[in-house]
């Protein structure tokens, strides 16, 4: 999952919906008040997708309630995506859904959604626009420090004093299971793979925790990773411990030289 925490109320609920959808490029606003044909009508959040051909807008309603929806909310809540003029709508409920929902919601324009399953309705599309862009943005002079062959990062290297090219050295050996996985999480490399693998396959998303899959490999090569990389249980809690690990590093390397080289 995207998230590793259910959220704690109806309004925490809507803003990381809000959130992960801001973040998988759709355009969004929480309580917006819209305009349909019988009148203005406050939603839950109000989404707009720019990048899909033809554009496109879902609303959708986030219910944290101790109850299941019933029938009459997926009703009126059909009532309103209709007047609306948007092209589908969502009902997230943390408790799930009466069964005279579920099957009034087979034939509507209104999909029913636990909160794992949006997460997963998005997930794809998360990792691909948010998960790989901010491991490049907040991880790149790692990946220079750390590559087997950058010559302007060697040429600095050469000024520096002995003592200083042994600890560059070690450095580099230190955090270079870092620098490999800032490497493999990046848009060119999952790009690289959909040549391999197809492109209409999805993106190969890791599976976690990475300690059961990328963590038995590394450990029998002698390679130490963060434990909260490899025991992250979602895809927020791995893209942040790879960040704070990685920035952990790059300040390393830049005291050494002294500034970013």
């Amino acid at each position: 999952m995207i998230e590793a925490i259910e959220p704690s109320s109806w309004r925490d609920l809507q803003n990381v919906v809000a959130q992960i959808l801001r973040e998988a490029g759709v355009t969004t606003a929480v309580e917006k008040t819209i305009q349909t044909v019988r009148g203005e009508v406050s939603i839950d959040v109000w989404a707009h997708d720019p990048t899909a051909t033809p554009t496109q807008t879902y609303l959708i309603e986030c219910k944290r309630w101790r109850a299941r929806v019933p029938q009459t909310i997926v009703h009126a809540f059909r009532t309103v995506v209709g007047d609306s003029g948007a092209n589908w709508g969502a009902i997230i409920s943390t408790a799930g859904f009466q069964k005279g929902a579920l099957i009034a919601a087979e034939s509507l324009n209104v999909r029913l959604l636990s909160w794992t399953e949006f997460q997963a309705l998005f997930a794809e599309r998360w990792f691909s626009h948010y998960f790989v862009n901010e491991i490049a943005k907040e991880t790149d002079p790692l990946l220079e420090y750390t590559e087997p062959i950058n010559s302007r990062i060697f040429r600095k290297a050469d000024l520096l004093s002995e003592a200083s090219r042994q600890e560059f050295r070690r450095l580099r050996d230190e955090h270079q299971a870092i620098g490999t996985l800032c490497l493999l999480y990046r848009a060119h490399a999952i790009d690289s793979l959909r040549l391999v693998i197809g492109k209409n396959q999805p993106t190969v998303m890791p599976c976690l925790p990475l300690r059961k899959t990328v963590g038995t490999f590394l450990s029998a090569e002698g390679v130490a990773v963060a434990d909260k990389i490899l025991d992250a249980s979602s895809y927020r809690t791995l893209l942040e411990s790879i960040i704070r690990e990685a920035q952990k590093a790059i300040a390393q390397f830049d005291e050494l030289f002294g500034e970013r080289a």
